[in-house]
C-alpha cells in the first residue's frame, strides 16, 4: 500500500483549499520529510509545494490512494520550513480565513527553479525551550531608544517597524560594535535581494533583521527576540489584503510557539502600557504645544484658516515650518446657503471635494469628477458656498503670507509628489497631510501647527481620539527644544486638550469609554464586511449572516457580543455597496472563538481581526 503525503500547495487558492494529498513514490519515501519542498503536478501544471504530513499505509485506502497523482520530486532535500513554521501558518489560516496555500506564497522565498539548484540550507535542529517574557518599553530620546534596540545575545533579533522609511534610522541607531550590519525585508526590494536575504534569514546567518510587518512572516532559524517598534503605529496592521493580521496578534503567537521575548517599544505609550502599568515609568520634557481657541479668532473677524498668532509665528520664524492639515482639496463641501443642500458623490453619497487647481468637484473614494455648480440643484439658488478647509486654502494662505520670505513651500498629500532633498539648505515651509510627517527636517524646523485637528476627533471612529494623540505626541517627539508647537481648535474643552500634559488622565478618560461600549481593551474585536454590486443584496447577506451569528450567540458562544450589520463608510467603495458586522469576543478565548465564527460564514466575506477601524472598507 502507498505512503501518502498531505501536501500545501505554494498557491493563492480559494479560502478552505488547503491542503492536496498525493501518493509517495518508492524511491523518493526514504527522503522525504515534513517541511521539503517537493514539485507537484496541479491539473495539467507543476507547482511547488510544502509536505505538511506524511501519513502511515493503515490510515488510506486502496480505493482512494488509487485515483491520487504522485509527488514529482523533492525540490531540496533538507526541509524549507520547520514544524513550528507549519503549526503557526495553520493558525493564522484559521484565524485569517485564508488558505495555506497563499500563506505559504506570501512567506517563502521567491521560487526560481535556477536559484533554487543552489540554495545550501542548514538543517534545523531542536532548540532549547526558553522562557517567553513581554515587555512595554517606553523611550524619550534617541539614546533611550537605541538601548531599547539590543539584540538578543543567543539567537535571531526581529525589529518591526511600521513604514519601510523609518528602517534606515532604526539601522544607524543600533550599536556600531555589532559584527554584521542588520538584514533589511520590506515590499521594496528587489526579487534577488529578497532571495539572498530569505536564505541568510532562514539559515539563521542573519541575526538581526530590521523590517516592516511581512517580516514576522518569515521562516526563522532560531528566532529569540521580537522588537515591535513604534507599537502604537496603525501601520502594525495589514488592511488593504489578506491576511489582515496585526503584528501584535502574530508575535503573541509566535511567543506562545518559540517561547520569545516581545518588546513592545513606542515614545508614545498607549492603553496597552498602561494596562501593563508602565504608562507613568517615564515623563519626558517635551515641547508643549500652544492651544488657540478659533472661537476667539472669529468673534474679532479673523475668518482666515490661519489665526493671528499662528500667521506671526510664520513670519517671526527663519528655520523650516511644518503645517498639519489632515484633509485634501480646497475645500471640503459645496453647499446651498438658501435650502443646506450638499453636492454629493452619486456613488458613495460623500460630499464632493473642490479642487482649485481643476476648479472641479471629485470624490477621493469613488474618483468621480462634476464641473463645480454655479447654482442649487435643489432650489435652483445662486448662492453656493465652499465649506471646510482643505490643504491646497492652507497651501494658498501660507503662499501669501510668506511672499517676502525665503522659504521654499512644499505641499505634500496623497495627489502630489514634490520632490526635495533633505540636505537643501534654503529654508522651506511644508504644507501637507499626515503623509507629510516623514518628509519633515525635524533638526532644521522651528515652527508647527496643526490647522484643524477637530474634524478627525469628531469622526465616529473608536480610535478617533487617541490616533490624534498619537500624532501630536510623534510632533512632539520629534520637535527640537525651542521650537514652537501651535494647535488650532474650535474646541479646547475636549478632553483630548484638556488632558494634554497628562497621559494617565486622557487614557483612563479611554479607558471609561471602551469600558461603556465594550471596545478593546475589554474584549478583542473582529470586524466581518461583505460588498456586492448591488446595494440591496449586500444589506440582505449582512442580515442573513447577522442571524447566523446571533444563533451561534445563542447556542454557543454565550460571552461574545455581536453589534447589529450597518454600512460602511463609504457606502460605496470600489465599485461595490459595503456592509460589517463587530463581532466582540473575550479576550482569553478570542483565538478559539475567531474559529468557530469564520467556519459559519460564507467565503465571500472578509475576515478582519485587531481592527484599526470600524468604518473603512
Amino acid at each position: 500500500m502507498e505512503h501518502i503525503a498531505r501536501i500545501i500547495p505554494i498557491k493563492r487558492l480559494p479560502k478552505g483549499i488547503d491542503v492536496f494529498d498525493y501518493l509517495i513514490p518508492q524511491e523518493i519515501l526514504p527522503k522525504l520529510q515534513v517541511g521539503q519542498l517537493v514539485c507537484i503536478p496541479i491539473k495539467t501544471q507543476e507547482c511547488y509545494g510544502i509536505v505538511l504530513s506524511i501519513e502511515k499505509p493503515e490510515n488510506t485506502s486502496n480505493t482512494y490512494a488509487t485515483t491520487l497523482k504522485s509527488i514529482l520530486a523533492i525540490t531540496i532535500e533538507i526541509p524549507l520550513v520547520s514544524p513550528t513554521y507549519l503549526q503557526v501558518i495553520q493558525i493564522m489560516s484559521k484565524w485569517y480565513g485564508v488558505s495555506l496555500g497563499t500563506l505559504a506564497k506570501t512567506t517563502l522565498l521567491p521560487l526560481q527553479k535556477r536559484k533554487l539548484a543552489s540554495v545550501d540550507l542548514t538543517p534545523f535542529h531542536a532548540q532549547d525551550p526558553g522562557k517567553s517574557h513581554t515587555s512595554w518599553t517606553t523611550y524619550t530620546n534617541e539614546t533611550e531608544h537605541a538601548t531599547c534596540l539590543t539584540p538578543h545575545t543567543d539567537g535571531q533579533t526581529l525589529v518591526l517597524v511600521p513604514e519601510a522609511h523609518m528602517i534606515e534610522k532604526t539601522i544607524s541607531l543600533f550599536s556600531q560594535n555589532q559584527d554584521a550590519a542588520p538584514c533589511i525585508w520590506h515590499s521594496g526590494i528587489t526579487q534577488k535581494e529578497a532571495f539572498a536575504r530569505w536564505v541568510s534569514i532562514r539559515n539563521g546567518t542573519a541575526e538581526i533583521i530590521v523590517g516592516t510587518r511581512a517580516a514576522i512572516l518569515l521562516p526563522f532559524y532560531n528566532l529569540k527576540k521580537i522588537i515591535i517598534d513604534h507599537s502604537h503605529h496603525e501601520q502594525h496592521k495589514q488592511t488593504d489584503q489578506a491576511p489582515r493580521f496585526h503584528v501584535h496578534d502574530v508575535a503573541l503567537l509566535l511567543r506562545s510557539c518559540l517561547s520569545l521575548h516581545i518588546d513592545f517599544a513606542t515614545f508614545s505609550p498607549g492603553l496597552p502600557h498602561k494596562q501593563a502599568k508602565q504608562i507613568l515609568a517615564k515623563k519626558p520634557k517635551l515641547n508643549q504645544p500652544t492651544l488657540i481657541d478659533i472661537r476667539s479668532e472669529r468673534s474679532h473677524r479673523n475668518y482666515s484658516v490661519l489665526s493671528h498668532a499662528a500667521e506671526n509665528a510664520l513670519l517671526d520664524c527663519t528655520t523650516d515650518m511644518f503645517f498639519l492639515l489632515n484633509r485634501k482639496g480646497f475645500a471640503r463641501s459645496l453647499t446651498c446657503l438658501n435650502c443646506g443642500f450638499t453636492f454629493r458623490c452619486p456613488g458613495c453619497e460623500r460630499p464632493f471635494i473642490y479642487h482649485q487647481t481643476t476648479n472641479q468637484l471629485s470624490c477621493e473614494y469613488c474618483k468621480k469628477k462634476e464641473a463645480i455648480g454655479l447654482t442649487c440643484p435643489s432650489c435652483a439658488s445662486s448662492v453656493v458656498k465652499l465649506r471646510g478647509a482643505g490643504i491646497e486654502l492652507v497651501e494658498k494662505t501660507v503662499r501669501n503670507l510668506a511672499i517676502n520670505l525665503p522659504h521654499k513651500i512644499y505641499r505634500i498629500d496623497s495627489t502630489t509628489e514634490d520632490t526635495f532633498t533633505d540636505d537643501e539648505k534654503t529654508p522651506r515651509i511644508i504644507v501637507g497631510t499626515q503623509k507629510a510627517l516623514s518628509h519633515i527636517r525635524w533638526k532644521n524646523t522651528g515652527l508647527t501647527v496643526c490647522v484643524s485637528l477637530d474634524q478627525e476627533l469628531i469622526f465616529p471612529e473608536y480610535t478617533a481620539e487617541e490616533r490624534v494623540w498619537h500624532t501630536i505626541k510623534e510632533i512632539q517627539y520629534n520637535m527640537q527644544p525651542g521650537a514652537s508647537f501651535l494647535i488650532q481648535t474650535m474646541n479646547p474643552e475636549h478632553p483630548l486638550f484638556v488632558h494634554l500634559n497628562d497621559t494617565e488622565g486622557f487614557f483612563t478618560h479611554i479607558e471609561k469609554q471602551r469600558f461603556a461600549l465594550q471596545y478593546p481593551p475589554y474584549t478583542y474585536l473582529v470586524r466581518y464586511f461583505y460588498g456586492d454590486r448591488d446595494e440591496k443584496k449586500a444589506q440582505q447577506e449582512a442580515e442573513k449572516a447577522q442571524q447566523i451569528l446571533e444563533n451561534l450567540l445563542t447556542n454557543d458562544l454565550k460571552c461574545a457580543i455581536i453589534d447589529s450589520c450597518y454600512p460602511m463608510h463609504p457606502k460605496y467603495f470600489r465599485g461595490k455597496y459595503w456592509y460589517a458586522i463587530l463581532v466582540k469576543l473575550p479576550k482569553k478565548t478570542w483565538h478559539k472563538d475567531i474559529v468557530a465564527i469564520n467556519n459559519l460564514l460564507p467565503r465571500t466575506w472578509k475576515i478582519d481581526p485587531h481592527p484599526t477601524t470600524i468604518f473603512r472598507p
